[in-house]
Formats: structure tokens, sequence, C-alpha cells
């Protein structure tokens, strides 16, 4: 049997529709698994550790790719096509697993004029699945150096000019020094703009003294996020990373979890002013701070009525309306709830290492119905086919249907059932209480509204929106 044949299916002729066709699922198969998941690396420190991982061995893999391959099979350490391992007299096992990467083809003009790069679906083999397996060599692991190189150099989240990150990131902070903000909590996020070595900005002298003491003349105090992080304790160490905050102008370090390490820290501490490694002086400066923020406040007798008056929470709920987008508008507007609304959605929950747990204390489906009559239904966080056909059954006859989701790009029941309720011909309005990516791809008679968190104030405003009382404006800092 001739190659040909294998493709073609033996004597069937070769049919270049039913090829391209498969080559254009291939395709989206592959950017759907990018999809997925980097929204799962968003929410776990460890998948995004493996992809790390794959990009250090990969280095001229392009971001996609090392992607894909993470996803796939994360301990490859080489890969060849087919005949690419033919050529080197290599075979490749009956059973090997194929990993699947995007291979730039040929320039193209889009509608608009701009040039793009079309891409094909390439299947590949790892060597370990080879006749040269025996030969492979052994890769010594990568230090978090070489990773955090790794995620610079080619990261799934871009990385913005200095101009860009002034303009839009740093504007809050700027403006809030200006109004006499009394203290910032610093993040462990790396700014390769501001910050030439690889380290957070909780570890940079750069952008703590440099930026925000120097050059936005902030006088209040520091504090950091939890140093027990992955961003932290992962690539840098706890304590390590407590000593070079404190010299980078940290003046109180939030240590949240772990006695032993908040002790092995002071002791890291101790030992690095004694070395003079961590300038006696610098702890001298922030203790100074420090007290003088006691003495401003901890004798000062507030009420709760001063730390949030009426006037904040007004001017907080404006703000969060002027968010709120409009992701997907088939009528041009927000559908009419009607008489008999159904309301559905789950609870809002919190991602652990041993379970999603479930906050019952507030239901968005329940506190639309309160508001709005109708009907309500509180689904799991991803329900499977028989609960989809069983909602789908409560949701016929109504006016329309109103759907919270939470976290739907990741828990892909609740897109599921979304696809299945915009079948039954009335209208579909999506509120997405969490992430905008449940609204991507949405079927085109439903409409999507990014709302950004599950709160009571979120879902007031979305009240708002089925009544008609406000248009949303708010613009998506993401494309798709």
């Amino acid at each position: 049997m001739s190659i040909y044949d294998v493709f073609s299916g033996g004597n069937r002729p070769f049919d270049k529709a039913e090829w391209v066709a498969q080559k254009q699922a291939q395709r989206n198969e592959a950017f759907g698994l990018i999809d997925t998941t980097c929204a799962e690396m968003e929410v776990n420190g460890d998948a995004f550790r493996q992809y790390l991982d794959v990009q250090g061995r990969f280095d001229r893999y392009s971001v996609n790719n090392a992607i894909l391959v993470s996803a796939q099979k994360p301990e490859a350490t080489q890969l060849k096509d087919y005949s690419s391992w033919k050529q080197s007299r290599v075979y490749v096992d009956k059973d090997a697993q194929k990993v699947t990467i995007l291979e730039p083809g040929k320039e193209y003009n889009r509608d608009d004029g701009t040039k793009a790069v079309s891409y094909n679906a390439k299947v590949v083999y790892d060597i370990s699945q080879t006749s040269a397996k025996e030969r492979q060599d052994t890769k010594e692991p990568k230090t978090m150096r070489e990773l955090v190189a790794a995620m610079i150099d080619a990261s799934p989240v871009g990385f913005q000019p200095v101009e860009e990150l002034e303009a839009m990131e740093l504007r809050p902070f700027r403006e809030g020094v200006e109004a006499g903000i009394p203290a910032i909590m610093s993040t462990h996020i790396l700014f390769p703009a501001l910050e030439t070595e690889k380290i957070p900005a909780t570890m940079s002298e750069k952008i703590l003294t440099g930026l925000l003491r120097k050059k936005y003349g902030f006088q209040g105090m520091i504090l950091s996020d939890c140093m027990e992080m992955g961003a932290i304790k992962q690539y840098f160490g706890t304590a390590n990373g407590v000593v070079k905050a404190l010299g980078a102008g940290v003046d109180i370090v939030l240590i949240s979890h772990t006695p032993s390490v908040a002790r092995e820290s002071i002791e890291a501490v101790e030992k690095a002013v004694q070395e003079g490694s961590l300038p006696e002086a610098v702890i001298d400066e922030s203790v100074k701070r420090i007290l003088a923020f006691k003495e401003a406040y901890a004798e000062k007798e507030v009420s709760a009525g001063e730390l949030v008056s009426e006037q904040d929470r007004q001017e907080a709920y404006r703000l969060l309306k002027e968010t709120i987008t409009p992701v997907a508008m088939p009528l041009g507007k927000i559908p009419e709830a009607g008489e008999d609304p159904f309301f559905a959605g789950c609870y809002a929950y919190r991602i652990t290492l041993a379970a999603n747990v479930e906050n019952k204390s507030l239901s968005f489906p329940q506190w639309m119905e309160g508001k709005l009559g109708g009907a309500s239904c509180i689904f799991s966080p991803n329900p499977q086919e028989e609960e989809i056909r069983e909602i789908a059954e409560k949701a016929k006859g109504h006016s329309s249907i109103v759907i919270g989701t939470y976290n739907g790009h990741l828990q892909k029941g609740q897109i599921r059932l979304i696809e299945r309720l915009a079948k039954l011909e009335v209208p579909v309005i999506v509120f997405a209480l969490r992430n905008p990516y449940d609204l991507k791809g949405l079927p085109a008679n439903v409409t999507g509204i990014a709302m950004w968190e599950y709160s009571v104030r979120s879902f007031q405003a979305a009240l708002e929106l089925l009544k008609g009382e406000w248009t949303p404006k708010g613009q998506l800092p993401i494309h798709w």
C-alpha cells in the first residue's frame, strides 16, 4: 500500500475538500487547547510552572507551541515529525503519542489590508517514543533563574513598554500618591520595562524606591503581598524574598500561613543585617515609618461609617458601572426580561488544591428572582448532560432566560448549558460574574455582558440593566 492509499483510505480518490476540512478542524482543536491551557494557568500555579519547564527546554518554540507541548506531553525533550525521524534513521513506535503543534504557513492579506500568517497543524513525536529513546541525552533540570528567564522571554502574557505602563497600570498609583494615599501594597509581578533584573516588583529597589519613593514622591507605608505566594516561594524562596523585599523598600512583609516560614524569614533578616547585606539604616527607616503610622492611627477611634461613607459606596458603585462591558449584543440592546424570567447560575466558588469550595451565602439566580419574580435554578459549577437536560426542561415556557456564569471558560458544562438554552427561542442573557472569557464564542442569538465580580452590587447593576435603566459602555481590556 502506498502512502497515498494511507491518506486516501485505500482506493478512494483523494478528496481535497475533506482534507482541508480535517486540517481546519485540527487547527481549531489546537487553538482551543491553547485557550483552555492558558485559562488553567491563570488559576493553577503548577500548570504555569509546567509551561515554564517546557518553554525552558524548547526555547526556540513559539509561546503557542510551548503551551501545546505543555498540555499534551510536558515531559517531552526532543520533538520531530515522522519524516524527520525517518531521515535520521529513527523509527517511531507504533503506539506513539501524537503531539500537535502549529507550523507557520504562507503570509496572506486580510480583508482590511493588514498582513497575517496562516498556521497548519503538524503532528510530532517525542524521542522517548522512538527507537532512539535509549540515546536521548539526560537533561539537567532548569534553575529558577532560567525558568524566570523563559517566562520573560516567551510568556503567554505580553510585556508592555514603559510609556504604556505609565499611561495605564501605573496611573492609579501615581494619582493615588498625589492624593495622599497612606499605604500601598506591592505585587509579585515582573515588569521588565522597569526592572531589567528578573525579579518581581516586591523585590525591586528600582520600582519601590526608585519609582515609587523617589520619582512619585510617595512617603507612606509599603506592604508586600503574602511572601508565601508561588511567585516568591517557588522561584526565590520566602526567606530570601523577604530579605530582598525589605532591602528594596518594603516596610512590612506579610507571611500569612506558616509559622515556621515566618521564623525562618526573621532569622534570615537578622543574619542579613549582621552580615551587612541588608543595611540596618533601611530597617530603622521602616521602623520610624511604622511607629509614625501607629501614632497617627492606633489610638484613633474610628467608626465604620468614617471608614466607608455612603459617598464612598456611591462612588464605588459608579466606578463599577463604568467597567461593565457589553461583549455580545446581537439585538443592539439588552433584551427585556419579560413577566416570567428564568434565572440560572452557580454559587461563587474558591479553587483550592483539594476541591472547589462553594460560597453558599449568596446566589445570583435566587437574588434576581427575589427582585424580578419568575423562577430560578442553581446549577453545579460544571453541569453534566443530565443536569443540563433538566435545567432546559425547567426553562421552557419562560419569557426570557438569564444566566450568571462563574469560570465557565474552565467549567465547560456552563458553556454547554448556554448552548442548549439558546435553542429555546426566547431571549437569553448571560452575565459573566468573574472572567469575561466565559463570553467568548457565545451562540449568535445570546446577549453577553461582562460584570467582573460575584457580589450584591454587581447583581444590582445587572438588575438595572434588565430594567433598561442605563446602557453599559465598558470596554474589554483583552482581545480574541
